[in-house]
């Protein structure tokens, strides 16, 4: 599996379980992303973006970025996920 290989890339990893309806999600983040985060993120903007209906299974992706001192903006994660509701993301 791609989140054994790549572990350290996987800041959170949670797979679907229909018995506790818990959606599969994954964030990704490489270490240049979290070098980022901390450098831009501490006391700036927060931003995401989410895609929605690009793929026959229905999953959406959330970029999530930040932005450098030239207000040009940083991708720092990604979070893939089967489901998208307000409870996800609280």
């Amino acid at each position: 599996m791609w989140t054994l290989e790549y572990h350290e890339n996987v800041f959170f990893l949670q797979e679907k379980d229909k018995t506790k309806d818990l959606p599969f999600t994954i964030g990704i983040q490489t270490p240049l992303q979290i070098v980022w985060l901390l450098e831009f993120g501490h006391n700036g903007t927060l931003s995401m973006d989410g895609t929605f209906g690009t793929n026959v299974q229905r999953y959406h992706l959330f970029t999530l970025m930040v932005f450098d001192h030239h207000r040009q903006d940083l991708m720092i994660a990604w979070v893939i996920t089967n489901q998208q509701t307000k409870m996800d993301f609280i």
